[in-house]
């Protein structure tokens, strides 16, 4: 009664609509977890990470600003697969971090990506609604946004999971190898509830320096998987592009 599956026939209603899936999936990934990476991996501060994922939101706005003024001069599909390419790249770019990342390499990468989300989103928009008649503009532009938001709730609970069994495997390395002992098991067991219980002051109180240094890796090499995925959907994103239909160029008037 909300959604009339006939839609899904319309190219560009489903092929936008997928677009924007994958595009959100990389994202939302990239953007929850890089905070866990500068802060659990490069151990940088609160005011730090704050910085570089301003680039992410700056990006985002500048690139879907930038679309909706010329979209429809040089059409949709070329801005969805120039937002795909930039996407790529960002994400390319994460899957590269190290503890020798610096913070301008991190808010490269999540500037890139928002540039690319921003195209894409905003250009997937306009190629779901001109797949519509004038009367489901309104249906046509909620899919769009609910596509968008499924897209990161479903990246995040994965993602979430994926380094949440990650981190218990490292772990139980590290305690078996050359720190065993080092941690206690109690702190153990809140670092694995909660990846924000490790960056608390009395927790770190608790761990010897080399703990620590074994710890920022180990959330680092965790979250790198997460990154991995990001850049997966990020090409299927990009192989969406391809099957979006033409649209002529409108000159400005």
């Amino acid at each position: 009664p909300i959604l009339c599956f006939d839609f899904f026939r319309l190219r560009g209603f489903s092929t936008g609509n997928g677009l924007v899936f994958f595009s959100s999936v990389a994202i939302f990934s990239l953007s929850a977890f890089c905070p866990l990476f500068i802060q659990g991996a490069l151990g940088q501060t609160p005011a730090q990470l704050g910085i570089v994922m301003m680039f992410l939101s700056f990006g985002w706005s500048a690139g879907a600003l930038y679309c909706g003024r010329r979209a429809n001069r040089w059409g949709e599909k070329p801005f969805s697969l120039i937002g795909g390419v930039i996407l790529l790249i960002g994400c390319v770019m994460a899957v590269r971090f190290s503890a020798a990342t610096s913070l301008w390499t991190c808010a490269m990468a999540l500037g890139l990506a928002g540039v690319g989300m921003g195209f894409t989103s905003i250009a997937t928009l306009l190629v779901v609604q001109n797949a519509v008649d004038k009367k489901d503009l309104g249906v046509a532009t909620s899919s769009h946004q609910f596509t968008r938001t499924l897209g990161g709730t479903v990246s995040i609970g994965i993602c979430g999971s994926l380094v949440t069994a990650r981190f218990s495997q490292v772990a139980d390395a590290l305690n078996a190898a050359s720190l065993k002992g080092a941690i206690p098991p109690a702190v153990m067991d809140q670092i694995r509830q909660n990846f924000e219980n490790f960056f608390r002051p009395d927790v770190q109180q608790q761990l010897a320096s080399d703990a620590q240094a074994a710890l920022h890796q180990a959330i680092g090499r965790c979250v790198i998987d997460v990154f991995w995925l990001a850049l997966a959907a990020s090409v299927v994103c990009l192989l969406f592009g391809f099957f979006l239909p033409p649209r002529e160029p409108k000159q400005d008037r």
